[in-house]
């Protein structure tokens, strides 16, 4: 599948101009948070034009921050300065989304997560045999059949 935002979205957002191997490791990383993001998202989001902006958005900013620290260092010294990201672990050098994020994609998704409320009906037993019964269907009122009918079990 394509990648949801494409590398000149990318290169929009940057500080800095991209050689030919960034660009090249920047594509790879807008592929790999693509499918992230349908992962933790939905599988549907197989275009730019049917996802929406905010998931977008989530791919370049996880994008902008690997590409600023695509080696995945950990921390930089420079003279008496020394500058550390701690919070990177195991994800220092990928491409990837932080748990805010996930949380996000997921809840753009409608796959938050917490309670819901789930309509349940009784059916009822037909004639014929005691396994084969009907549901109420609520777009006709009609019963529709539950089991085969053969015995199942």
């Amino acid at each position: 599948m394509e990648a949801l935002v494409t590398v000149d979205d990318l290169i929009e957002r940057l500080p800095f101009v991209m050689d030919e191997d960034e660009t090249r490791e920047a594509a790879g990383a807008l592929d790999d948070l693509s499918d992230e993001a349908r992962l933790n998202g939905r599988a549907s989001w197989t275009t730019q034009a049917v996802t929406p902006r905010s998931v977008q958005n989530l791919i370049l900013r996880a994008a902008v921050r690997h590409m600023k620290n695509h080696d995945g260092f950990t921390q930089s010294r420079a003279g008496d300065e020394t500058l550390a990201w701690t919070d990177r672990g195991h994800d220092a050098g990928s491409a990837y989304f932080t748990q805010r994020e996930i949380k996000m994609l997921r809840a753009i998704a409608g796959r938050g997560d917490g309670f819901a409320t789930v309509g349940m009906y009784a059916h009822t037993r037909s004639e014929r045999s005691p396994l084969v019964g009907t549901v109420p269907d609520p777009g006709s009122n009609q019963p529709v059949r539950m089991f085969a009918g053969e015995d199942p079990w």
